[in-house]
């Protein structure tokens, strides 16, 4: 394992112990869990469109044989990965590697109708409508990768919601059904390129570039405007959407003086444009064809070294040459004895039209068990304080004690939070 490939990529001295997997590639268990695999998804396979009638005891037992199967695919398939990942030039590693992926596909092919979520409630309040909801979204996902660097995604989801409500005064409706289907498809392409790069205890660094073009249909079959109470088909409403993603990051390998390897991601960078297709073609939400193109948005994460994350998110609008939505976070932490931290945490919030306000708070460990800290939040367009707030407290082994003062807007209140430790917190005014 020191070939030019690994001293490039950094491997050469990370060595697994996978015997809790499987001692080698010729083990007799891999060929003993694959016919497990197969003979569990031909069972379920033959199940396909008879959940609904099956015995409750029946079904369990089917539920079983998915989790047998979920936990032998994911054995497989880590220790092909891990295996190869340290013989990266051994074609009989490579092999195995891309076996047991078609394993993994094979299986999951006969078992990809169990991917169903549901959801039922009885929603009750004292004002406003009462009643049963009930929903059903089974979706179909088939990955499929054509290379170490290209795969493709196809999918498909279909919504089955339905709500019978309460006899009473409020009544519109005594039942109603919302109904959607999505069909969507995204590719990708991976590209990477590593390093030397000698900093501290970082010896090399990579950086990966993910083009990802997707596409997503969604299509409601009802037209109910009666909303009493939330569902995600109703919020999310139709799309004929295409998106361009453009995905980068930064990953670095750093090694200690005793010998010990990590990773760590440094930072990310994606920048997403949106297509609508609708209104490219005059009947999208916009009524019109002049505004097909959503904001263009970016979003920055730098991770560096723990203690310190940096987050960004900005919207550009191509139309009204505005930026209409950002957001820029901050939070830097200090590690002190006793499992405890400084922080320091700033957030800016931007809503064109809407709101621009930065938050801050900090919080520091003094001597003798005792720490202090203080809040603002800040209107910038206004140029007032929101709320504010300062607090001192002591901690000891089992319990704490907190003083605290408040303002919000008019409002000004102290308080005294007494928290037993793993227990809860009892407050007083």
């Amino acid at each position: 394992m020191s070939s030019e490939l690994n001293e490039k990529l950094g491997t050469t001295d990370v060595v697994w112990n996978l015997n809790d997997l499987y001692e080698s590639t010729e083990d007799e268990l891999i060929r003993d869990d694959v016919d497990l695999c197969e003979q569990e998804a031909g069972l379920l396979a033959e199940l396909a469109g008879q959940l609904a009638e099956l015995e409750p005891a029946k079904f369990a037992r089917t539920v079983k044989r998915l989790e047998r199967i979920a936990a032998n695919l994911g054995r497989l398939t880590t220790y092909a990965y891990l295996n190869f990942s340290t013989n990266i030039k051994d074609a009989g590693a490579g092999a195995f590697l891309q076996e047991a992926r078609e394993t993994d596909s094979r299986v999951r092919r006969q078992t990809i109708f169990f991917d169903l979520e549901s959801d039922y409630d009885y929603v009750w309040r004292d004002e406003g409508r009462k009643g049963h909801r009930l929903s059903m979204s089974p979706h179909v996902t088939l990955p499929l990768r054509f290379s170490r660097y290209v795969e493709f995604e196809p999918w498909l989801n279909y919504t089955y919601g339905a709500q019978w409500f309460d006899e009473g005064d409020l009544a519109v409706v005594d039942h109603q059904l919302k109904r959607a289907y999505e069909i969507g498809a995204r590719i990708s392409a991976n590209m990477e390129r590593i390093y030397d790069f000698e900093w501290r205890h970082v010896k090399k660094l990579r950086h990966r570039i993910r083009p990802v073009l997707s596409y997503e249909y969604r299509v409601h079959q009802d037209d109910e405007e009666y909303m009493p109470w939330f569902e995600v088909v109703d919020n999310e409403g139709s799309a004929n959407r295409i998106t361009l993603t453009l995905e980068d990051f930064l990953d670095a390998r750093l090694e200690k003086e005793q010998g010990s390897v990590t990773y760590r991601q440094w930072a990310t960078f994606d920048l997403s444009q949106g297509y609508d297709i609708d209104d490219a073609r005059g009947d999208g939400k916009t009524g019109g064809a002049d505004e097909p193109f959503a904001p263009l948005s970016a979003l920055l994460t730098v991770t560096p070294f723990p203690g310190f994350d940096l987050r960004g998110n900005v919207q550009w609008d191509h139309y009204d040459h505005h930026v209409p939505y950002t957001t820029l976070s901050a939070e830097v932490s200090l590690d002190r004895s006793g499992g405890r931290k400084d922080t320091c945490e700033i957030d800016y919030q931007y809503v064109k039209d809407t709101q621009e306000n930065v938050n801050f708070r900090l919080d520091i460990n003094l001597a003798y068990r005792f720490s202090a800290g203080g809040s603002l939040e800040r209107d910038l367009g206004f140029g007032e304080n929101i709320s504010e707030s300062y607090w001192l407290e002591y901690e000891s082994q089992c319990w704490a004690v907190r003083v605290v003062a408040e303002r919000e807007d008019e409002d000004t209140r102290a308080a005294v939070v007494f928290s037993l430790l793993g227990l809860g917190d009892i407050e007083a005014f």
